[in-house]
């Protein structure tokens, strides 16, 4: 919730800034936004996804399903 706020006050406060600073601001945005998009379909995709575990034939298995795609180890 902090980098979401962060970046809105960065937003908010780049219509007061210098030109200098604009392009700094932008750099810092472009990274800014990269993250937030990691950070927010993480988010989604704890909620949407499931795991299971089980036994068979003396082998321990785990599968993680995420948005209907699954991935598989044991």
């Amino acid at each position: 919730m902090a980098w979401t706020v962060c970046g809105i006050i960065v937003i908010t406060n780049y219509f007061q800034c210098a030109t200098p600073r604009k392009i700094f601001m932008i750099v810092y945005l472009s990274f800014w936004s990269y993250f937030e998009f990691n950070i927010c379909a993480c988010l989604s995709g704890k909620g949407l996804g499931r795991e299971k575990l089980w036994i068979q034939k003396g082998i321990l298995h785990y599968q993680k399903e995420i948005i209907k795609k699954a991935r598989q180890g044991s």
